[in-house]
């Protein structure tokens, strides 16, 4: 019978409805497999791997339960087939391989169903890691911002402890190690931000919110962290300006005091000569090596002769330095004193000739100011040579400034000392940007009461660190905010202020408007 027409007729018939259902159960598992891989795709970029293995698990779990109803339904058939047909028939041989092969189908999802739960239950226990570890990292992130606090109040306390009396020197150096302690801090910081960026992909998924948030808050982290690098490199430079003028101005207080020994005098003596604002400064202790330098050539002139060699003059002074006693600089003296007196003798003959030139001048009202100014600028060139480190091309740029410098008003020994400091703290910088930022410096200090141009010139560098802004920027920033009311003496909180506002993500036109405010209203500090 089985092998009959007619019983194949019967079978195609009697296979007829099982063949239906297992075509509509294929249906339905390729309409299974088409909306995972659309999953698959949606939780691509922006799914959690715990989002992503929980979708596989659903549809190997589906997959599963219809690979079980294939391999009942054939096993139904097989059970009908062997009844019809017996069991060594063709038909049934057909039905239990397509039974066998159900079979591995069904066994097949039921593994993977075990490896993806392993695989989630893995993926849980790091997740509940990686959770505890972001919130020991955003703990420390916290405690971090504290110390960090406490050290600028701690900073605060200590500025206000030094009090005006302190030496620059002192300032600086306070300021370097508050922020070395701060860019330590910073560096901290920046690593523990790296370290929740990277848990944060795990546990969020890469294109997560948390993850946006925190690769911005790094960018920001690691932007500060490099502005107080910066400022630490300008803070360097500026107490090694510093200890250099220091040693300059105690080789110049060492040499003063040499020559009032080596001349029996004291300061009060040429207080006329100095005038009071340098006499006052060298008995305060607080005049500067210009200044000091300054007061030994008018004193030199004045002691010794209006000719006095003052070159020699300091020589003889330093001499001291190398063993002579004051007997032997006083001898030196005595002959830069003789030296002058027949240098002065051999002008005598000239002074007709110079009446008329002289008379004009006076007329002119600048007789004063051309011999004040000739006096200054006399040694210049011997000066930059030896106080600037810059190359011998920049020289003559530095002259040109110092020079244009004066015509503002400001004296040639402080105009000196500001284009130092200014090349000093840019090398890398142009001659003419520098030249440029001096020349802004004098006016605005010129403007404005109790400006201290060299002082100006190292708030301007340190206000463009700290926002980020070219010097030009920054000058003209100080000069609207002194314009607005804003003190002159408390020109280094624009700095500071504007540094930590800076770190807290503000740019420098947010700043601004920010410090304009605080003027207006009276509550900038």
């Amino acid at each position: 019978m089985a092998n009959g027409p007619e019983s194949k007729i019967t079978f195609k018939v009697f296979n007829q409805e099982f063949n239906k259902a297992m075509g509509e159960m294929k249906n339905e598992s390729s309409k299974l497999r088409q909306e995972f891989q659309l999953q698959q795709e949606q939780l691509k970029l922006s799914g959690t791997e715990t989002e992503k293995l929980n979708t596989k698990l659903g549809y190997l779990q589906q997959q599963q339960q219809l690979a079980a109803q294939k391999v009942a339904a054939t096993e139904q058939q097989l059970s009908k087939a062997k009844a019809m047909y017996g069991e060594n028939s063709t038909e049934v041989e057909k039905l239990s391989r397509q039974l066998g092969n159900a079979q591995i189908t069904e066994q097949k999802f039921s593994n993977q169903i075990k490896e993806t739960e392993t695989a989630l239950q893995r993926l849980t226990q790091e997740n509940s890691s990686t959770a505890q570890s972001l919130n020991k990292l955003g703990a420390e992130e916290t405690e971090l911002v504290n110390k960090s606090a406490k050290l600028r109040a701690e900073y605060e306390l200590q500025r206000a402890s030094l009090g005006n009396n302190a030496t620059e020197s002192e300032k600086l150096g306070a300021k370097l190690q508050y922020l070395s302690q701060v860019q330590q801090i910073a560096s901290q910081q920046t690593k523990n931000c790296a370290q929740q960026l990277a848990a944060a992909k795990s546990q969020y998924g890469e294109n997560s919110a948390e993850v946006n948030k925190l690769e911005t808050k790094l960018l920001q982290l690691s932007t500060a962290e490099q502005q107080l690098k910066n400022q630490i490199e300008t803070t360097n430079r500026s107490l090694k300006e510093q200890e250099d003028e220091a040693k300059r101005v105690a080789s110049s207080t060492k040499q003063l005091e040499t020559l009032f020994e080596a001349t029996g005098t004291s300061v009060d003596h040429f207080a006329n000569a100095l005038g009071g604002h340098l006499t006052s400064a060298i008995k305060q202790g607080t005049a500067s090596s210009a200044q000091l330098d300054e007061a030994i050539k008018r004193i030199g002139r004045e002691a010794l002769g209006a000719e006095t060699d003052i070159e020699k003059l300091q020589r003889a002074l330093r001499s001291v330095d190398d063993g002579n006693s004051i007997r032997q600089v006083q001898n030196e003296l005595r002959g830069l004193q003789q030296e002058a007196e027949r240098t002065e003798k051999k002008f005598e003959g000239l002074k007709v000739g110079l009446e008329n030139v002289i008379g004009g001048m006076a007329a002119g009202g600048g007789i004063a100011t051309a011999i004040e100014k000739a006096m200054d600028m006399s040694k210049l060139q011997t000066k930059i040579d030896i106080g600037f480190n810059v190359p011998e091309s920049s020289k003559r740029s530095v002259e040109d400034a110092v020079r244009g410098i004066s015509a503002y008003g400001i004296d040639a020994e402080e105009s000196l000392a500001g284009v130092r400091r200014q090349w000093a703290l840019n090398k890398d910088v142009s001659d003419e940007a520098n030249a440029a930022v001096v020349k802004g410096a004098a006016a605005i200090a010129q403007s404005y009461e109790g400006i201290d141009f060299t002082e100006l010139i190292q708030e301007t560098n340190e206000v463009g660190n700290e926002l980020g802004i070219s010097q030009e920027g920054a000058l003209g920033l100080t000069n609207t905010l002194l314009k607005m009311g804003f003190p002159p003496e408390q020109l280094d909180i624009i700095a500071e202020y504007g540094g930590q506002l800076t770190r807290a993500g503000y740019n420098a036109e947010e700043v601004q408007a920010i410090m304009e405010a605080g003027v207006e209203t009276g509550t900038w500090n």
